[in-house]
């Protein structure tokens, strides 16, 4: 409850910026000329920080690593986010020569995914003989977009055919967020006595899937700097370098979990046994960042959608996710005026 009231004041707030805006406009309107332009731009966008916790999954993700006795057995094909393609639209009014307010619609998306494994080969042989044969495979792969309703306040700085200007002003960003894992583990455990002669075989397999898809929205800012250069009477070119600050914290989704493993034993007295099993769960909630706590005591991070805290197939600390789409970017822009 709390969160959507805090979600319609952000909306409350930026319509009355824009009623403002729109007030301010009509004032100036009155004593100079207003000009309509719309203004595309497009280019990349440089995150710092991957994202917030999209890059602590990935990074946390190598822990698994140290689990393993034989560093041939480990890979780790997961690489971070720097740049992501970014664009916007925005349709600008100016009063006079040296302000202007817009009104514009900007699309930023992050995609990250990975490819790791690890697993081990154990030897023992004393009274008795002993070997362990582990492996496991795991993918993660995260896609997180964002819509942006922004406002901004233009001051230009006329310089003959080229035109600098600052800018500034809030986003009302809605944010959309997919999740896809899965894993697949075996360990093999043979075990063989001499006097008397005896043998025991573990062999377990197991494989896991998780889906998942969840939504967020949040008040940002934005602001920056271009020059433009007037080629024809209606058309400029230019280039724009501007900061973002956004960060959604509050993501609310759903999820399907499901499963299968095959456990096989086999002992001299009882000969082999099979025990089969498969699940399917569904859930949903927050998006909250955690530990994963998987078969054979093995544990990475992720983010998970569930109702509550997790608990049981996860372990603390465990808070709600933030995902964030902090960002310089540099753009080309193209100008019509009419």
């Amino acid at each position: 409850m709390i969160e959507k009231k805090r979600s319609v004041y952000l909306t409350v707030a930026l319509g009355l910026s824009l009623i403002l805006t729109a007030a301010g406009s009509s004032a100036l309107a009155s004593i100079r000329p207003v000009k309509v332009h719309l203004k595309l731009a497009g280019g990349w966008s440089f995150i710092p920080n991957g994202g917030g916790d999209l890059e602590l999954v990935r990074t946390g993700s190598t822990g698994y690593s140290e689990q393993s006795y034989h560093e041939d057995k480990n890979s780790f094909d997961w690489k971070g986010i720097s740049r992501v393609p970014d664009w916007k639209a925005e349709v600008l009014l100016t009063f006079g020569r040296y302000f202007g307010a817009s009104l514009g619609l900007a699309r930023t998306a992050l995609s990250t995914a990975g490819n790791f494994s690890s697993g081990f080969d154990y030897y023992k042989l004393s009274w008795s003989q002993l070997s362990v044969t582990e492996e496991n495979s795991y993918r993660q792969e995260f896609r997180v977009s964002s819509y942006a309703l922004q406002l901004n306040v233009y001051g230009f700085l006329p310089l003959g055919r080229f035109n600098a200007y600052v800018f500034a002003g809030p986003g009302y960003y809605f944010g959309n967020f997919s999740h896809e894992f899965s894993c697949d583990l075996y360990r093999n455990v043979n075990e063989r006595g001499f006097t008397p002669p005896w043998l025991s075989i573990h062999d377990n397999t197991a494989h896991e899937e998780i889906s998942e898809k969840a939504q967020d929205r949040s008040l940002g800012f934005q602001g920056g700097i271009g020059l433009e250069f007037r080629v024809l009477p209606f058309v400029s070119l230019g280039f724009e370098a501007l900061i973002r600050r956004v960060n959604l914290n509050n993501w609310e989704g759903t999820s399907t979990r499901s499963g299968w493993s095959i456990n096989k034993t086999y002992d001299d007295t009882t000969g082999w046994d099979t025990v089969e099993d498969s699940w399917t769960l569904t859930g949903e909630g927050p998006l909250w960042y955690c530990y994963l706590d998987l078969p054979h005591d093995l544990k990475i991070k992720t983010l998970y959608v569930g109702q509550d805290p997790p608990e049981g197939y996860f372990f603390d600390p465990t808070r709600k996710a933030e995902i964030n789409f902090h960002g310089v970017d540099f753009l080309l822009t193209l100008k019509f005026h009419f």
